[in-house]
């Protein structure tokens, strides 16, 4: 049985596609449940979950009181009967087969992607540093997003045996330690060519959201990732991505109030200390958008008033669309 797993707050909007999408991809043979965590919802996501529950038995519906994403995903991982488990966020949906056909018995971690050319099958025989962290061998880190749990499947007993579990203390990152500490007990990762998942840029999502202290988080979650051995090109990456993350939730949200100058002072100290100090030195060099790129070169030189008016322009365009892409 494969349990897919919905942990949603506040999502009347979207609820229903994303139940819709799983529902029409099942094939009658297939035994498939699927979980959704109310995670203590205050508007009628509740009242239609439970409607389309009546009329499909594949449906099991809980409710908690709100914790978060981590404790409700961990939550429902408590409550799936399946011996394999897929995320899947509120905001998405499938759009693709997903289901038993992919699975063989020696399987550990199933991967859908339609960025790579082919399917790839990593064994256990390829440390850490030569699997999927490798940047010479198809650039795997960015193109199964290492740094997500949607568009995969996880075998539960691996999960439960190791007691490998979401950071509920995390929140960002926390999606990329329950990765790496997954992917240290698969004896086999298949990665399979097929874009099931279409992700939904929903501006009022965490990922948008003011978020306070996104930036003692960001220094948690990178000390945390030391542990894994990863290359220093990579773990450079993921610095400045986080950087930039903190850029767009904190230092120049929109809700920040803070006076301009104090958030310069604040810029200037943590572009000064480590890990971020030798990552910005490095910018130039890794693997990431150009326009980061820029961002960085703006922070890197004290250029404060051409990043304050990039991410109000950022914002500015965020909030006029949502944005739905395919993985």
């Amino acid at each position: 049985m494969i349990s897919v797993i919905i942990p949603v707050f506040n999502g009347e909007k979207t609820i229903k596609r994303c139940l819709d999408s799983i529902i029409k991809n099942i094939k009658k043979e297939e035994n498939i449940e699927i979980i959704v965590i109310n995670d203590g919802s205050t508007d009628n996501t509740l009242k239609i979950c439970k409607e389309l529950q009546n009329n499909n038995n594949c449906i099991r519906v809980f409710s908690k009181e709100n914790g978060g994403v981590s404790s409700a995903r961990q939550y429902g991982i408590e409550k799936a009967s399946g011996d394999w488990i897929m995320f899947v966020d509120a905001d998405d949906y499938l759009s693709d087969n997903f289901c038993s056909r992919n699975i063989k018995k020696e399987d550990d971690w199933i991967i859908f992607t339609d960025i790579v050319k082919e399917n790839i099958e990593i064994e256990k025989n390829n440390d850490f540093m030569y699997g999927i962290l490798n940047k010479s061998k198809k650039n795997l880190f960015n193109q199964i997003h290492l740094n997500t749990v949607w568009s995969k499947m996880y075998r539960k007993s691996i999960i439960l045996d190791n007691n490998i579990r979401f950071n509920e203390d995390l929140i960002h990152g926390e999606d990329m330690i329950f990765n790496m500490d997954y992917y240290k007990n698969c004896e086999k990762v298949k990665i399979i060519k097929n874009g099931i998942y279409s992700l939904c840029k929903n501006n009022n999502s965490t990922t948008h959201r003011f978020q306070i202290g996104i930036v003692e988080n960001d220094i948690i979650f990178l000390n945390k990732l030391k542990k894994y051995n990863i290359d220093k090109k990579i773990y450079n990456e993921l610095i400045l991505n986080g950087l930039f993350v903190c850029l767009n939730q904190y230092y120049f949200h929109s809700n920040n109030t803070k006076k301009f100058n104090k958030v310069k002072e604040e810029l200037d100290e943590i572009k000064n200390q480590s890990p971020y100090h030798d990552a910005l030195n490095e910018y130039s060099k890794l693997n990431i958008s150009n326009i980061k790129k820029i961002v960085f070169f703006c922070l890197k030189h004290n250029y404060y008033s051409i990043l304050y008016l990039m991410f109000k322009v950022k914002n500015t365009r965020n909030k006029e669309k949502n944005e739905e892409i395919q993985i």
